[in-house]
């Protein structure tokens, strides 16, 4: 007779978490009537919620047999067992025989099944702990590695709970406050511009946003805008700038908050005689709450880290990524790293119940052949196609004019929105791209001028019309 599985737990010299009679009559009710098998909860165990490992080797029996014909009785499992070589590693039918015969009914069997996902999650969590002194004696131990063991346990036993079947009934109020969560208006995020606004309606907890864009075409100022529209309604954001630097993202800031100030002077520091227009417009900003890192490298495991932390810290309500493609990725080549680190961004919107809003770098195929941008165009596109609710992109229909006269309208296309419609928006850019609205709002007397200082030396014309007589005096 082949020997039993030992369990690790089993070297430290006690037996872990455990209730083989649970088990045995588990097992007796399964083979005895097939019903048992779509009872509440029977139908959530999985084979390593048995620890014994012959009861693992019946239970994947029934299992396999259940896959492949659905019904299923002790003379069809006994057989299965027989051909695949298993039933003389448990005993034989004897040890079926035996195991049936200690239950006479089902009745119990939801409240068996609980107890053992309960000592399943038991011997867990007792691994977790076995692990964590392994990598001690590896002198191996680092906190990023036992927070990501303790990640790990967390969300295999919430999707356990999360991924139970649940009737309308039982589904009904979660429904509706959910649907009242969604409408709270620091979680349901909508842009500065109503047009949009009537496309996709907003940005919603656990969903992927992409905003994609040529080069120089505005998106991280289109962000940036956003957010500060957001920040001034109360909603709390994290964003992530692995190409530009916290002081860049700052000048823009500074444009958006006022758009006397000119980007290109603000870049090379030429302040002179508007520090005092300067500080009030900072002052303004640092009362939002934006939290901005321009980290350089940014991999799945530190991002999940670093939004994890600002949850709990700071209850963020949105984080911003710019951009996805100079995210380190695990894989051989550039699509597989993409899409490791799209499958992530979904879990981390699921996980913290926030918008992830991505912006993307987009190839120079629609520059070349003068069109406006698709999915297609999106670099190492397979995955993020798939994995994003919402993909949208921010054309310069300027950038295809013969005589390359600026202009600043921008249209906003809206590729890809999977609880809406799709459709395209005229939107208008500032002097500098760092401001957007749906109209024309900037006087032409600012372009490209900063705020200018006071001069002691300029020669102010009088007022002509003190000159004049005045008539018809009270007094």
């Amino acid at each position: 007779m082949k020997k039993q599985t030992i369990h690790n737990s089993d070297l430290y010299g006690f037996i872990p978490p455990q209730a083989v009679d649970v088990e045995e009559i588990l097992l007796g009710a399964m083979l005895s009537d097939s019903t048992t098998m779509d009872m509440e909860t029977v139908s959530e165990l999985t084979t390593e919620c048995f620890y014994k490992d012959h009861h693992q080797k019946i239970f994947k029996s029934i299992l396999d047999i259940r896959l492949m014909s659905h019904y299923y009785d002790f003379a069809l499992v006994c057989d299965y067992m027989r051909q695949n070589g298993s039933l003389d590693q448990i005993g034989g039918p004897v040890t079926l025989l035996a195991i049936m015969n200690k239950v006479a009914s089902n009745s119990g069997s939801s409240h068996h099944a609980k107890i053992l996902i309960d000592r399943k999650n038991e011997r867990k969590c007792i691994n977790l702990a076995q692990n964590i002194i392994q990598l001690h004696r590896d002198n191996d131990l680092k906190v990023d590695k036992v927070l990501d063991l303790f990640d790990e346990l967390k969300k295999d036993y919430e999707n356990i709970i999360d991924n139970r079947p649940v009737s309308l009934k039982d589904y009904g109020p979660s429904y509706l406050n959910e649907i009242n969560t969604k409408l709270d208006k620091n979680k349901l995020l909508k842009t500065n511009i109503d047009e949009v606004n009537e496309i996709i309606d907003g940005f919603m907890p656990g969903q992927i946003a992409i905003i994609a864009a040529r080069p120089s075409a505005g998106k991280t100022s289109f962000a940036m805008k956003q957010i500060k529209t957001w920040a001034e309604k109360g909603a709390k954001g994290l964003f992530f700038s692995l190409e530009t630097t916290k002081f860049s993202l700052m000048n823009k800031l500074v444009c958006i908050e006022d758009d006397r100030f000119n980007l290109k002077r603000l870049k090379n520091h030429e302040i002179e005689g508007v520090e005092l227009e300067l500080s009030a417009a900072v002052n303004k900003l640092m009362k939002l709450p934006i939290y901005l890192t321009d980290i350089s490298i940014l991999n799945s495991r530190s991002l999940n880290k670093t939004v994890k932390y600002f949850k709990k810290k700071h209850s963020i309500n949105y984080i911003v990524l710019d951009y996805i493609q100079l995210m380190d990725g695990e894989g051989s080549n550039d699509n597989e790293k993409m899409a490791e680190v799209s499958k992530n961004l979904k879990r981390i919107a699921k996980d913290y119940d926030l918008p992830v809003i991505a912006l993307s770098q987009l190839s120079r195929d629609c520059e070349k052949e003068k069109r406006k941008p698709t999915m297609a165009d999106l670099r190492n596109s397979g995955q993020i196609e798939q994995d994003a609710d919402i993909i949208m992109f921010l054309y310069r229909p300027d950038r295809y004019n013969e005589d390359k006269k600026i202009s600043h309208e921008i249209i906003v296309s809206v590729a890809k929105n999977k609880d809406g419609s799709i459709s395209d928006t005229k939107i208008y850019a500032n002097h500098t791209f760092t401001d957007f609205d749906s109209h024309w709002k900037w006087d032409n007397s600012t372009q490209y001028n900063p705020i200018q200082p006071y001069n002691p030396n300029q020669q102010i014309e009088p007022n002509k019309s003190f000159d004049k007589p005045i008539e018809d005096l009270p007094f």
